[in-house]
C-alpha cells in the first residue's frame, strides 16, 4: 500500500492508520498535532501530606516471611492507622 503522503515511515503501510488526509485530487497534509501538554492535563499532583516517602527496614528472612504472611504493605498500613499514639 502507498501512503497518500508519500511518507515511507508513515503507520498505513503496515495497514495501520494514515498521518495523512486525502483531499480528493491533491496530496495529503499532515495531521495536526496534539496540544502542548500545558492546558491542565494529567494527573493532578498530591498533596504533599498524602504523599508517600521511601524508607528501609532491616528484617531477617523470617521476618520478611512472616511480614509477608500477614498481608505485606496493606497490613502495615492499617496497623499503623488502627494504632493509637501516646
Amino acid at each position: 500500500m502507498t501512503c497518500i503522503g508519500g511518507d515511507p515511515l508513515c503507520p498505513c503501510q503496515d495497514g495501520g492508520a494514515c498521518h495523512y488526509r486525502d483531499a480528493g485530487s491533491t496530496k495529503g497534509l499532515p495531521i495536526p498535532p496534539r496540544p502542548p501538554n500545558d492546558r491542565g492535563q494529567g494527573r493532578k499532583p498530591l498533596k504533599p501530606e498524602d504523599r508517600a516517602t521511601v524508607g528501609s527496614v532491616r528484617l531477617t528472612a523470617a521476618e520478611w516471611a512472616k511480614f509477608r504472611l500477614l498481608g505485606g504493605v496493606a497490613w502495615l498500613r492499617g496497623t499503623i492507622k488502627r494504632a493509637r499514639t501516646p
